[in-house]
């Protein structure tokens, strides 16, 4: 029902926009109606619109109940560039100016951040947003498959961490504008898809996912600085990196991979260098181990020719001061116990990134 009833909404608002007027009483006469069908969509299939009504939050967001969303002038009737945490483009003209001529330019949609905000649903596709650039819904209790955004070419964040999303990674491709993919703690399963048209994209958390396969080639991504992949179930050889220049910070603890290229050490990438190169858990073969991984990189243990698994401590080697060694039967308990804090403290890294990029965005710095 929720689907037919938003798919009513944006074949209503096309029609509006197209001549000029508007239909839909959820939003103001002079706003892009496509854009508000679209939001009223997005409303009825994330549960937004169903939260609203059981605990009318539309007014005020003094004081939410437990579990309430923020609805504050949600399908109101008011301009959808004032619905919380809605963001428009700016424009010139004034409601006056845009209710006489409906072919001045109308605000669109550029921004929607709703992390934390008790969404209990699914994902609609928001394609008719096409000056869209953020979209922030992390830790809401979305299900379901995450739609394509091929038609939202300007989209530079995409925050969908935190969620229980399942289906195949989503259609990004066309994304070329796309600097941070943050897809964390989901259950996508599934390949990871060609990433070689992300050229801008900075960052990207795959962290505890499902997903299978090898990690695809990506060389072409010349401005990526984190990569976060623990935790899925990705197999085969690591990548070639040594082309990423920008690169500080690579994760790829708790999967199945097998083989680390052998000119790994030649980029002298400064995640080896300082020690940003977490590559624990996997099943990499000891007698294939280049140098500056041994030295520089979280590997804690390898397997022998044999398949045997021999205890290496080589992630706490510069910190506590010992030599890479096999652990004795008795001393891995210990062993396991410090390569988990190590790992902790690579999750607490990447929660601090995080929290220093919402407070950046928060203030007002573009990304």
């Amino acid at each position: 029902m929720r689907r037919v009833l938003a798919g009513f909404y944006l074949v209503v608002g096309f029609i509006a926009f197209q001549t000029g007027q508007s239909t839909l009483s959820e939003c103001a006469a002079y706003d892009n109606q496509t854009e508000c069908a679209a939001l009223i969509n997005f409303a009825v299939d994330s549960g937004l619109k169903a939260g609203c009504d059981k605990f009318n939050t539309y007014s005020s967001a003094a004081s939410l109940p437990p579990g309430a969303p923020n609805c504050t002038n949600w399908l109101q009737g008011g301009s959808i560039c004032t619905w919380f945490g809605i963001e428009c483009t700016e424009t010139s003209y004034t409601t006056v100016q845009r209710l006489a001529d409906s072919n001045l330019l109308r605000q669109q949609v550029t921004k929607i951040v709703m992390n934390s905000n008790n969404l209990n649903g699914t994902l609609s596709n928001i394609s008719q947003l096409t000056q869209l650039r953020w979209l922030m819904l992390e830790n809401n209790r979305l299900v379901g498959d995450i739609p394509s955004f091929a038609g939202n070419s300007h989209l530079k964040s995409l925050w969908l961490g935190h969620n229980a999303f399942t289906g195949k990674f989503p259609e990004i491709s066309a994304n070329e504008k796309l600097q941070y993919l943050f897809l964390r703690e989901n259950q996508l399963q599934g390949t990871i898809p060609d990433l070689s048209r992300l050229t801008d994209t900075v960052s990207i958390s795959l962290t505890g996912n499902k997903l299978t396969g090898t990690v695809p080639e990506l060389k072409h991504m010349i401005n990526l600085q984190s990569l976060w992949l623990d935790r899925n179930q990705l197999t085969g050889q690591l990548p070639a990196l040594k082309e990423l220049s920008r690169l500080q910070t690579i994760n790829f603890q708790a999967n199945s991979l097998t083989s680390i290229p052998a000119d790994f050490c030649s980029s002298h990438s400064s995640f080896i260098q300082n020690y940003n190169c977490h590559l624990a858990y996997n099943k990499f073969q000891c007698m294939n181990m280049p140098a500056c991984a041994a030295e520089s990189c979280d590997l804690h243990w390898c397997r022998q020719p044999n398949s045997s698994i021999t205890w290496f401590d080589f992630s706490v080697s510069h910190l506590i001061n010992v030599k890479p060694s096999t652990s004795p039967a008795s001393s891995k308990s210990s062993a396991l116990a410090t390569n988990l804090n190590e790992y902790s403290k690579s999750t607490e890294y990447f929660n601090h990134w995080t929290e220093s990029y919402y407070n950046q965005l928060n203030t007002g710095r573009s990304f």
